[in-house]
């Protein structure tokens, strides 16, 4: 989508110059791949005209969700002034990272964590440019544009330019200056499972560590940041730097776990949604060893919550929605890989009647909210065209 926005842009805009800030991934696709990437993009550049890279840096600077606002800081301030390394091309600059600079955790770099530079002279921005975050994703985008629209933004920062803002979509309830809302898109679904849920009068419980809390609240309800009512978040702060968890591949399971337990003592909820982060950022690493570790105590965890949860005669699917630590290595290239794999994964139901129950043999992640309805025995919407994975 990055190449149709620049396009439109320059329709719109014939003489304007068009500033690109690369953030690189190396996560999510093979470690060192950005190079090829940033071909991809020169060419367009180059058919579009009047283009040009202004800064580059690592996903782990400009895309944090752990609340380390020195890590967003230091990626706004190369943004917005044009501070850190420089170099003359963005090639010149991944390729001096690579040869010369380790990663955080004292390991071979990555694009994930090339450091933030500024690219062929590029100062910064100016009062009346036009800004546009193209993250369509909410975790990973808010703490960036917090940085250029918030008065109270939590980390330090340089003076702010007078800039117009534009988010790709809604990163948060109350933020509305984004491009899919100007095109009247990107808006709300409605009877999804939490608010069904509250519908009826029932409490829920989300948990989760920072890494994975927006997974299972405003992912979970529609990219929405405010709760249903009757629905309790819970943020377990997440203690380890990102880039060192292969060294702490336990990251803060435990904690979770612990606090789930506590709040189980009361037992309120109808509802409990828990995500244990490990198996996917601790895969991310692409050490197998950290990977197996993580997968041993995410084990260990499920075990106890699910000890608990039967002598409270719950009903538990315990899933994912991708898979990570179970492929560490590209089969193709025999590499290591960090990415999510494509394989099919687990939907495991547990109570004390999964004797007699039967799940169907191929489901997909929208089966989950009908599923988890019969479970409690309230009635499937209509709005939810997806079917229960519990066979007739």
């Amino acid at each position: 989508h990055l190449f149709k926005i620049m396009r439109r842009a320059r329709a719109e805009c014939p003489s304007g110059e068009i500033i690109i800030h690369p953030f690189l991934d190396g996560r999510d696709t093979p470690p060192r791949s950005c190079l090829e990437f940033l071909a991809k993009l020169d060419r367009v550049m180059a058919e579009v005209g009047g283009c040009r890279i202004g800064t580059i840096m690592g996903r782990y600077y400009a895309m944090d969700r752990s609340r380390n606002y020195v890590l967003t800081s230091q990626a706004y301030d190369t943004l917005v002034r044009g501070t850190g390394r420089k170099a003359a091309s963005a090639v010149e600059a991944v390729e001096a990272c690579y040869a010369a600079d380790k990663t955080p955790d004292g390991v071979e770099m990555t694009d994930e964590y090339v450091l933030p530079y500024a690219i062929g002279g590029y100062d910064g921005m100016r009062d009346g440019d036009v800004v546009m975050h193209t993250n369509y994703r909410q975790d990973r985008a808010i703490q960036l544009t917090q940085a250029f629209v918030c008065d109270d933004y939590e980390g330090e920062r340089a003076a702010r330019p007078k800039v117009a803002f534009l988010g790709f979509t809604r990163y948060w309830d109350q933020f509305e200056d984004y491009l899919l809302g100007a095109m009247g898109g990107d808006g709300g679904m409605d009877k999804l499972l939490g608010e069904v849920v509250g519908a009826a009068g029932l409490r829920q419980l989300r948990i989760a560590e920072t890494q994975k809390f927006r997974h299972v609240t405003s992912f979970f309800n529609g990219k929405s940041t405010t709760p249903y009512p009757g629905e309790d978040d819970v943020n377990i702060p997440s203690r380890f730097d990102p880039a060192t968890f292969a060294s702490h591949p336990e990251m803060d399971a435990y904690t979770v776990t612990d606090e789930l337990l506590k709040r189980l003592e009361a037992n309120p909820y109808a509802l409990i949604v828990v995500n244990y982060a490990n198996c996917d950022m601790v895969g991310h690493t692409g050490d197998m060893a950290a990977a197996t570790k993580a997968v041993e105590v995410v084990d260990e965890c499920v075990g106890r919550i699910v000890e608990r949860l039967l002598r409270l005669d719950a009903k538990i699917l315990i899933t994912a929605d991708h898979g990570n630590a179970d492929q560490m290595l590209d089969y193709a290239t025999g590499m290591v890989k960090t990415s999510h794999s494509l394989n099919p994964v687990e939907c495991i139901y547990v109570a004390r009647d999964a004797a007699g129950v039967k799940l169907v043999e191929q489901g997909i992640l929208s089966d989950i909210a009908p599923s988890v309805l019969e479970m409690m025995g309230l009635p499937v919407p209509a709005e939810m065209t997806s079917r229960s994975l519990f066979a007739v």
